[in-house]
């Protein structure tokens, strides 16, 4: 039989009841966590594969529109009976073209990629910022079971009435961290909302 203390007519709200909220904040908070990883993991793919087309693009429209380069194309495909060039110099007329394209491909992308680090660095740090906060929260929760198991051991060992002081101020200490800790919840979200 269980008895439920009152207080002030209405029932106190029992370890156990706080304890499966916590547990049940501690899960919301794995799958913001899972859900930011995937996040992260979508957005940098993303990134990626729309800088490499800017970057494509950017250098197939140069490649169309540089007129020193349309100049090029033009000798290259010119009558042969106007001028006889040496297959060497073809060749290295073509490596210098490659060499450009290269140069202006790499250009692309770089910028491109360098734009989208900011980014990428704030969804890193906001998903190690939550990652830091539950290690944090799953810590306490492990000093406070093992806090608990230890004043468990002494109260069942000793006499009833040390094992009954120990239950109240057990009880009356945790209240005030549940307490602190709901108050510094509700500080803080108003002031992220100011």
């Amino acid at each position: 039989m269980t008895a439920t203390a009152t207080m002030n007519g209405k029932p106190r709200k029992q370890l156990a009841d706080q304890l499966d909220r916590l547990d049940e904040q501690m899960e919301r908070h794995d799958a913001i966590l899972d859900a930011l990883a995937e996040g992260l993991n979508g957005a940098v793919t993303d990134a990626t594969r729309e800088g490499t087309r800017l970057a494509v693009k950017d250098a197939v429209i140069e490649l169309l529109t540089d007129p020193e380069l349309r100049a090029a194309l033009h000798q290259a495909t010119a009558s042969t009976a106007t001028a006889k060039v040496s297959l060497w110099s073809r060749l290295r007329q073509r490596a210098r073209d490659l060499g450009k394209k290269a140069r202006a491909l790499g250009v692309a992308t770089l910028a491109t990629m360098t734009a989208q680090v900011p980014a990428i660095q704030r969804a890193a740090r906001s998903a190690a910022g939550y990652a830091g906060l539950m290690w944090r929260v799953k810590k306490v929760v492990l000093v406070g079971l093992g806090v608990g198991a230890a004043v468990a051991a002494v109260s069942y060992l000793s006499s009833h009435g040390l094992a009954a002081t120990l239950s109240g101020v057990g009880a009356a200490v945790t209240t005030v961290a549940i307490q602190t800790g709901l108050w510094v919840r509700r500080t803080v979200r108003r002031l992220v909302l100011v």
